[in-house]
Order: structure tokens, then sequence, then C-alpha cells
């Protein structure tokens, strides 16, 4: 018997602009939640807090003018603040455009291009960093699985709380299966939760001065508002979200002016991006660069000598915000950086900064082999770069319903030319931004709606080429719907549901690496093995490099009875992911049930060597020493040595560590042992309430010792 183990200085200077009256302040929405305290001395250092809200479109709150009623806390501070109407994002995805918010600059030199396979390298100073140098508190509370500690989003914040972190409340989002409404948990934070935390923060802060960053995801899909919220905008989940979400953030709010925080904090409101809302035929966001997806909130409020109701017009952008909270705070600004302070614009000092905005989506090209997307706009026309290049007028065309590429060409040129010009300056390398996604990072992806995948090539600043290739994006809207249905399907399980949308998009798109990976994934889900074989040599035959197919590729031919050549693919696993348990296990079993006993040696002896910390691999790796039916490959002596260690390492008396030493024991002729051991296992195992069949097995390991006879493993 093999047994297998896979077990984030200077003081303000309050003559900023006339100081406007201080507005009242409110009380909390939750009677009890907490007592005001008495009135804080002015603080040295003003505070700063950040609010992202995520997937919300400008105009889905009321300041923009949305009609249905989303957004009574923002507007009210947007009456208070100053509220920049024009504003742009860098991408139309969360983690490169928050990147951008903390790093001020484009995702070309910041290196993150996308949600998926990619981190915000160190080399990049984060307004975090700065703020903690300077003496401040951070804090972060991020909602969002796409955010993880992993992608580093987080650096420089002290205290980082995510979805990830203990205690923490995630959202329920409601579906239909099978005929009933069941609630399914997503790897995202309710924005009650979120709020919760923020206000708890205000409460158990100290003395210093304090960055803090709510981070809300309610607006993102799929939309599952609270009933009360329904209720009151019943044509639109999307907006009933957005209410929930503005609802939330006063809460917080709230309990900022309850403590006399007010005068002392910049609070910062603005969002990552927007949602097509089938504009443009874009359901959600990622595709494409209208303004849809592109267009956000942003809102200055709170610090005292912050104009009251005033409303900025000219174009601005998102990597314009950590420049200016770094000069409304007093400190010192970010060096290397694309975004600009926009305090003369608060002031008063300019009608326009002129500045370039310039944004980009990748997601098209990991979808589906598409060249990426890119924008820029000066003042009031955009030139969207891709195949079939797009210009509009925004200011007279603001839904971009009317493209003037050829009407304009001067236009067109100039802009084209201008983006040369902002792209010229990228970065040679970001290579330690670029990194692998892991099968758990991918489903909790697809279990919050994204469909990207990591092509064969991450866009990287070393591709930063005009050249095009592959079709016009707005040949593919079909086809983004059809990943969105096909991902739904595959998430629950319903593979024959699947296979309606699957295959069409794989016959429309042989050379998508989503579209490959779905139809794989489908015929696993079906057990249609034989069809599995083609569809992934297809996927390998585009990136040899693509784990996730491999180990498709591997599950197929073993149902199918083709063990050498699963065999082989196990060793190109086993070479280029190293330490990989479950690869390593499966190699190990297989090469046995093949009786190919040298090779299976040799694989554990050198990879318990390379992989000193894999307890499971050397686990097997002293079976095999006590057990394989080769007299020369067995040492029963090295097998009990590997197996002391390895329970001394694991902390714990393992039944399955416990049984392996065991079987070492009886190796070496030392049965007495052996049988002390193997009856602690069973203790173990009958206290666990293991299956009759289970401890049946191991009564036999038993049986073995007390006729003082060793444990011979055969083969299948």
């Amino acid at each position: 018997m093999v047994l297998m183990r896979y077990a984030a200085l200077a003081a303000l200077t309050f003559v900023l602009i006339a100081c406007s009256e201080s507005p009242s302040q409110t009380a909390s929405d939750r009677a009890g939640e907490s007592e005001a305290p008495a009135t804080p001395a002015r603080a040295l250092k003003p505070n700063l807090v950040i609010v992202t809200l995520d997937t919300t479109r400008a105009d889905a709150l009321g300041a923009y003018g949305q009609g249905f009623p989303t957004s009574p806390v923002f507007d009210r501070m947007a009456r208070e603040g100053v509220l920049f109407e024009d504003v742009t994002t860098s991408s139309p995805e969360t983690l490169p455009s928050h990147a951008s918010i903390f790093t001020g600059k484009h995702p070309f030199a910041h290196g993150v291009r996308g949600n998926a396979g990619y981190v915000l390298s160190g080399d990049h100073l984060t307004l975090a960093e700065v703020l903690t140098t300077a003496g401040y508190v951070t804090h972060a509370e991020v909602a969002a699985a796409v955010m993880q500690s992993s992608t580093r989003i987080a650096q420089g914040f002290a205290g980082v709380r995510d979805t990830e972190s203990d205690g923490v409340r995630l959202k329920a989002v409601f579906r239909e299966r099978d005929g009933e409404v069941k609630a399914e948990v997503v790897m995202a934070r309710d924005g009650a939760d979120v709020s919760d935390s923020g206000i708890r923060f205000l409460q158990e802060r100290g003395d210093e001065p304090f960055f803090l960053w709510l981070h809300y995801f309610d607006a993102h899909a799929p939309y599952s508002p609270p009933p009360a919220f329904v209720k009151r905008i019943p044509e639109s989940t999307y907006h009933a979200e957005v209410a929930y979400q503005d609802e939330q953030l006063g809460r917080f709010i709230a309990e900022l002016e309850a403590r006399g925080l007010r005068d002392d904090t910049l609070v910062i409101v603005t969002s990552d991006h927007g949602e097509g809302l089938l504009e443009h035929g874009e359901r959600t966001h990622s595709y494409f660069l209208y303004e849809s997806t592109v267009r956000i909130p942003l809102l200055f409020w709170g610090l005292e000598g912050l104009p009251a109701g005033k409303r900025v017009s000219s174009l601005v952008r998102n990597v314009d915000i950590a420049p200016t909270a770094l000069d409304l705070l007093g400190q010192y600004p970010l060096d290397d950086i694309d975004g600009v302070s926009l305090t003369p614009l608060i002031r008063d000092e300019a009608e326009d900064l002129s500045v370039t905005a310039y944004g980009e989506a990748s997601r098209i090209t990991s979808t589906f082999n598409i060249a990426p997307l890119r924008y820029v706009r000066e003042g009031r026309w955009k030139y969207i770069h891709k195949v079939g290049p797009e210009v509009y007028d925004v200011v007279a065309d603001p839904r971009e319903l009317v493209n003037r590429v050829e009407r304009e060409p001067e236009v067109a040129a100039k802009l084209r030319t201008r983006l040369e010009e902002v792209l010229r300056g990228a970065p040679t390398r970001q290579a330690d931004s670029v990194v692998t996604i892991t099968p758990q990072v991918e489903a909790q992806l697809r279990a919050l709606g994204y469909v990207e995948m990591q092509g064969d090539a991450p866009l990287t600043s070393e591709r930063e080429s005009l050249d095009l290739f592959g079709e016009d994006p707005v040949t593919k809207t079909q086809d983004m719907d059809l990943a969105g249905f096909a991902v739904g399907a595959v998430v629950a399980k319903k593979y024959a549901e699947a296979m309606q949308w699957v295959e069409p998009l794989w016959l429309r798109n042989p050379n998508s690496h989503l579209a490959a990976s779905l139809m794989a994934e489908t015929l696993v889900g079906l057990e249609r093995w034989e069809e599995v074989v083609p569809v992934v040599t297809k996927s390998l035959e585009m990136n040899e490099f693509n784990h996730a197919a491999r180990e498709r590729m591997v599950m197929a031919l073993d149902a199918i009875g083709r063990y050498e050549e699963a065999i082989t693919h196990l060793q190109f696993l086993n070479d280029h992911r190293p330490c990989n348990e479950p690869t390593m296990g499966m190699l190990n079993e297989m090469l046995h049930r093949l009786r190919r006993f040298e090779e299976q040696y040799e694989m554990l002896r050198s990879d318990a060597e390379r992989c000193p910390a894999v307890l499971p691999h050397l686990n097997n790796y002293a079976w095999a020493l006590a057990t394989l039916p080769q007299a020369e490959l067995r040492d029963g002596a090295k097998s009990i040595r590997i197996m002391r260690q390895a329970i001394a390492d694991l902390g714990r008396r393992d039944p399955a560590f416990l049984d392996t030493l065991a079987a070492g024991l009886a190796e070496a002729g030392r049965y007495e042992e052996a049988e002390r051991v193997q009856l602690e296992v069973l203790d173990a195992l009958k206290s666990a309430g293991a299956p009759e069949a289970v401890i049946r097995d191991f009564e036999l390991h038993l049986d073995a010792y007390r006729s003082k006879l060793p444990l011979r493993d055969p083969a299948v």
C-alpha cells in the first residue's frame, strides 16, 4: 500500500485656501455604536482616509447625475467637499488600478497589468510607505481576494485585513441552483464588515496620525444586494448594491464625525473602475476602455481648508490621487511618477492642468490573444488604439456612440503620436511583477465572475510596441458573454449546461487559452476522457508551461490507460514545478504501478534532497525504503531516520507517518517496536472514528509484525 498525504513631516499648512465654514457633524447611524469622545486637540499632522468603491461608475452616484437614490451619503459629502467631475482610471481592472492610485504611476510603469498573474514589485514606493516613514499609523481593510496579501498591493500598511484574515465576514451571494435559490459565500467581504472594522480602528487608535484605506467590493458582480435595497431600487441590482455600499460608507463617516476627527482628516473617495452594464456590448468590465468603465468618481472631503461644494470640471486621473494627498498633508512628494498634484485646481490657482490621460486593458490579450487596448485622452478628445481605432469627442458624445476617426484624422494622428510619447518612458523590464496564477487564485477569480487567464506571454514592458495583432476586440462581445456564462456553469459544476457555452466559444477561438481551459475542464467534468487529449494538446502547443492543462492531460491519459504518456507529462511537471506535493505523489504512484522501481526510487531520493520540507513526500520515500519489492532498494535503518525526523518536524504523531515508521522498524527486524507503534496507529484511527475497512488495512500490518514479517508493497 502506497499512502499519499496531501495535506497590508510637516504639518498641513492650514492656509491651504481661505477656510470655509465647518459643516455640522452628524450622529452615528447605529444607536449606541460608540460614544463620541471629547473634542480632541488639533492634530499636528492631518489624518488620511482613502475609500475605494470597487466597480462604481461615476454616473452611478447622484452627484454625477444618477436618478436612482443610490448615494445620499456621497452626495452630501460632495456638497461639503471638492468633487472632480471628469476623472479617468489607468485600468478597468481592480489590481492595476489600485496600484496606480497608491504609486502615482501608470500600469506600464508599476508593472501590474491585470488582476491575474501580477504583483506590485517592492521597487515601487507607495503612499503608505511614505506616510509610515512620516510617523503615520497605517491600516488597510481590503474586501476582495483579487487584492489579497500575495499581490503586495498593501505594501507599506502596518496592518492589513483581507478575505483571508481571521474573523472577517464574507459576502453571501444568492444564486439559482437546480430550481432553488441558494446562498453561496464568495471570497469578498461584505461592506458592513469593512465599515465595522474601520469604525473599530477609529475607536482603538492612539494619538498618532493615521492613514486608513477602506475598500468596498459590493458593487462588483455577482450583484446580490440585501432585500431592503432591492426594494429601494428594483430596476437594477447593480445600483441597489451601490446604494448598500453608500450606506456602509455613511456608517464610517458618521463615526469619524462623532469622534471629532472630520476637520483633521482628509477623506478621499474614489473608484478603481466602472461597469459596462451592456454599453458597447460589455456586460461587466476589463475588456474595453469606454467611459462606462474608465470614468470614475473622485471626492476630497473633511479636512479644514477644503472649499465646500467646489466642482472641478477639468480632466484628471487616478495617478494624481497620491501626489495630491501628500501635497495636502504637507508631506514630501513621490519621485519619478506619472501623476501630478491637483491642489492648483482645488486652490483656484489653475483652471486646467492640461494632463494627458492614459489607460490600458490587457484582459483581451490574455483571453483572446488580441493586442492589448490602450487609450489616451487630452481635453475632449479620446483615442483608443486597437485594430479598428476609435476617436471620440467625449464632451459632445459622452456615451461614445460616434467614432470620429475618419472625420478627424488629424486628431487621431496627434493622439497616436502622444500615445507613443507616453509609452516611450516605459521601463525596460518588469519581470519581478509577473507571477504564475495558482489554481486556488484562478478558482477565486472565477467565483467572482472573472474569466481571465494568464496567457503564454504576459503583458510586460518588453511588449510596449503599438503593433497590433488579432481581431478588432469589438467583434468579441458575443464571445465575452459566452465566456462569462461558461465560467458560471463550470464554477457551479454544471458541466452539461456549460458545454452549450463552452463548445461554441472553443470553436470560434481555437487559439484562446481561456476557451481551451474551459473546454478541457468541462470535458473532464463529463469524463469524456478521449476528447480531453486533443484539446489539452492544443493548449500545450500554445504554452508548454501551462501546468493546469498538463495536469488535465495526466488525468485523461490515466483514465484511458495510457500510463507511459502520463508519466512523461508528470516528469515534465516535476522538473519544471519542483516540490509540488500532488505531482510528486502521482508520479511516485504511477511509477510504482508500472513496476519501474529503480526510477521510482531515484525520483523519491532526489526529490527528498531538493524538497526536504515536503513531509508527505518524505513519508512516501521512507515507505518505499521499507517496502519496495526489490531488496537492493530497501533500507530500513534509513527509513527509520527519515520518519523520526519527519514526525519531529511535523510536531505531532500523525497515524500515516507512524504507520510508515512501523514499516521501517519491521524492515530493520525490530518487530516488537513495530508492533507497539502500529498499536498507537490503530488507537489513533479508532479514536478519530475511521471506517472499519480502513482500520482493517492497518490491522493487517499489525498481523504481519506479530508474525515477524516485514511489509512488502506489491506493484499494482
